[in-house]
């Protein structure tokens, strides 16, 4: 009995070791995620590109300078690291950040693959070793320059013409301070837009409802005269010093009977209001609206036609026919070329190319994070069907 007793003791005591060790191991994990959430809040208003604000996501993971005043925000799947755009925070610190960055990784066993940069940033990168694939492009509109004169400005001038007819106007507020009524009816377009999509609701770089409760981030909806929401789009600050330089679209959806061309309407009457904004407060006028990166735009240009890079390309198929804004839009870039933009071509730079595939799905896995890996794997079997 006394060595029954003993040996209870002893199993009792090692069981209640792991739960205090689990227990401290889970609360100080949790805390790390989100103290380095709230840095990256911080830092982000510091300055940043214009898809930085991505960054602030949940799901992010983060890096840090030694100094703490730059960061790097990144997920992990099928061994790579894969960025959330490039550095933010500190700029003097951007070009140290990348090679500390990628000692980190080797020091984790991951593969850096660096997603959704712009050509500063892969420039530095292929002087780093990296090799690089053209995976987008972002369309970009200043907004001091607005306007819709020209036979190629028709379809924006038809939205907007189109909307004042039928009563329809915009309004320009917050998630938070829409008021509930309008809060439900953006909820309720959101479920009946993912409602018509065959895979679940993606994440990575774009955002959903989550994300529109960001009191930075600004929403702009289109409203009938009986109060009906029938179409909103949410805008993402860009910071330089704590002051907003820019605004990038993320959010868009619209109902599935909303009269043609509600998404031109928002997208033009936001450039307006920037314009207009601008004019009479030069001192605070924003230097650019983004549409964000048309997935597909030039893609793999840099691969030379690899049987790797195919897989890259496959993948961000499937999140581009996903996003695609319908209205008869077959493109998500000949829609945004509707608002003659200024175009910065969009990289993924990688050091190791026998990790392409891995790349591949690990791009997909982030934007589709509920896919099962067999079902990765079924979509890109597809690539030569």
């Amino acid at each position: 009995e006394l060595t029954s007793a003993i040996c209870w003791l002893i199993i009792t005591a090692m069981w209640v070791t792991v739960l205090v060790v689990f227990y401290f191991w889970f609360r100080d994990r949790l805390e790390e995620g989100q103290r380095g959430r709230e840095r990256a809040d911080r830092l982000v208003e510091t300055d940043g590109e214009s898809m930085s604000f991505m960054t602030t996501w949940e799901g992010n993971r983060y890096w840090f300078s030694p100094s703490g005043r730059c960061g790097i925000a990144y997920r992990v799947s099928h061994g790579v690291a894969l960025t959330v755009t490039g550095p933010f925070g500190d700029p003097e610190e951007y070009d140290s950040a990348l090679p500390d960055f990628m000692r980190f990784c080797y020091a984790h066993s991951l593969s850096p693959a660096f997603y959704a940069v712009h050509e500063r940033t892969r420039e530095q990168l292929e002087r780093l070793g990296c090799s690089s694939i053209h995976v987008g492009t972002e369309m970009v509109v200043i907004p001091k320059d607005w306007q819709t004169r020209g036979k190629k400005w028709q379809d924006i001038r038809t939205a907007i013409n189109k909307a004042k007819r039928v009563g329809i106007t915009d309004v320009l507020t917050t998630f938070d301070q829409a008021g509930w009524k309008v809060q439900q009816q953006i909820i309720d377009i959101s479920e009946q837009w993912a409602a018509l999509k065959a895979l679940p609701e993606m994440k990575f770089t774009l955002g959903g409802l989550e994300e529109l409760r960001d009191p930075r981030v600004a929403v702009l909806y289109a409203v009938d005269e009986d109060g009906l929401v029938q179409g909103v789009t949410s805008w993402m600050p860009t910071y330089r010093g704590g002051r907003i330089i820019g605004w990038t679209l993320d959010f868009m959806r619209h109902r599935t009977d909303s009269p043609t061309g509600i998404m031109e309407f928002l997208i033009a009457r936001m450039a307006e209001r920037l314009r207009d904004e601008g004019e009479a407060d030069p001192a605070h006028a924003v230097e650019f609206m983004s549409l964000s990166a048309a997935p597909l735009a030039g893609m793999g240009q840099d691969a030379h036609g690899t049987a790797d890079a195919e897989v890259i390309e496959h993948a961000l198929q499937i999140v581009a026919d996903y996003i695609d804004p319908a209205d008869g839009v077959k493109s998500l870039y000949f829609f945004k070329r509707k608002f003659q933009p200024q175009t910065d071509p969009v990289y993924m730079c990688y050091l190791d190319s026998a990790k392409l595939a891995q790349i591949g799905l690990a791009v997909l896995s982030s934007y589709v994070p509920e896919l099962k890996a067999s079902q990765v794997v079924e979509m890109l079997k597809t690539i030569h069907s």
